[in-house]
């Protein structure tokens, strides 16, 4: 079993994310001052569009899911095509956060994805407050996971702090996967988690080791972090980890995955940790586990994992370069946070692992 194992799979589901709309990145848009007559008649169209646009509801088939995406496709169009509607946007996003009740998730939601993405850049302030004001819970909110997941990354990208919270709220503690059809994939609930913290940068990895609290009351979200950290982490993450790893010797579920943890991204310690670990007080299924990894762990050596990786010219070179191991280090945590900021496909996936591995051979060099 591999904790934090993705799977790209077929699209299938009848309910397609009836308000996903995938905007194309673009520089923000200059609002140039229309004609009177002019700004009247886009404003009347806007306004329409966004009445359309509250009345949508979770699709109860693909028809309706359907028929929502043509709506909101040609509403982007509009807005996109007309940049005075711009400011008939704002207004209506800043309405919708000052209301106390009745606010429309999906409005929040759909205006500030796109005022983050095609708004002038004082307007970004006003979408990441929808952002965080919206309720993830909410059904609209369940049936455009992929956009939230889209706004939500980008909002992390910025390095706004309170992103870090609403992560946590709408992602991590559900643990809710999200489907990318053009991508024919699926992350699980850890996968998800890794690509948003991991677009914040590194500072996330402090955030989420500070909840592996022991003794572990909650076992599900205890496992889900440390699989995200076993995408995001690094040995400082070893303290904690380790605690937990004492405390699981008869939780078989959580022991893999503090194992997993300590071995691949815990470099040295993390093995010297695996290694001190005491079969007897484990139950019988996770000693029977840790007699069969133990060899394994403790033959791992730069030697080892650099044969494992040779195959591949980019890690080759890094692994036998002159450079510093910080400077190497360094330069591969750089690439990883814009892997992490870009929309997940397999081949991101698969080069996020290729550098996780490097990473950690990298920890066991001149040690």
């Amino acid at each position: 079993m591999t904790p934090a194992r993705l799977a790209a799979i077929a699209a299938s589901a009848l309910l397609a994310s009836c308000g996903t709309i995938k905007l194309p990145q673009s520089t923000p848009v200059t609002v140039e001052t229309p004609a009177v007559g002019e700004n009247q008649a886009v404003e009347k169209r806007t306004n329409e569009y966004l009445e359309r646009m509250r009345a949508i509801k979770p699709a109860k088939d693909a028809k309706q899911a359907e028929d929502y995406n043509k709506q909101l496709q040609e509403a982007w169009k509009y807005f996109a095509d007309n940049p005075s509607s711009i400011q008939v946007l704002r207004r209506a996003l800043s309405r919708e956060l000052s209301q106390e009740r009745g606010r429309s998730d999906f409005l929040l939601l759909d205006l500030g994805f796109f005022l983050n993405q095609r708004g002038t850049p004082a307007d970004r302030e006003l979408a990441r407050n929808a952002l965080f004001t919206l309720d993830p819970a909410a059904e609209i909110i369940k049936f455009n996971q992929e956009e939230l997941f889209q706004f939500t990354q980008e909002v992390a990208a910025s390095r706004d702090a309170r992103v870090l919270a609403f992560i946590d709220k709408a992602f991590l503690k559900p643990g809710i996967q999200v489907r990318f059809p053009q991508a024919d994939l699926r992350l699980d609930p850890a996968g998800t988690c890794a690509f948003l913290y991991g677009a914040y940068g590194p500072d996330s990895e402090s955030h989420l080791a500070a909840m592996l609290k022991t003794p572990v009351t909650d076992k599900d979200l205890a496992r889900r972090v440390l699989e995200v950290l076993i995408w995001i982490g690094t040995p400082a993450s070893n303290p904690p980890v380790k605690n937990v790893l004492m405390g699981a010797a008869r939780d078989s579920e959580t022991f893999m995955r503090t194992a997993t943890f300590l071995m691949a991204a815990g470099g040295p310690q993390g093995r010297a940790i695996m290694m001190a670990a005491q079969p007897d007080d484990m139950d019988l299924w996770t000693s029977t586990y840790y007699d069969k990894i133990r060899q394994r762990v403790q033959r791992t050596s730069f030697g080892t994992l650099r044969t494992d990786l040779a195959s591949n010219e980019a890690s080759k070179a890094v692994l036998d370069s002159d450079k510093s191991r910080a400077d190497l280090a360094n330069a591969l945590y750089d690439q990883r946070t814009v892997l992490f900021r870009s929309p997940p496909t397999q081949k991101v996936i698969s080069e996020i692992q290729r550098i996780n591995g490097v990473l950690n051979a990298l920890r066991y060099r001149d040690s």
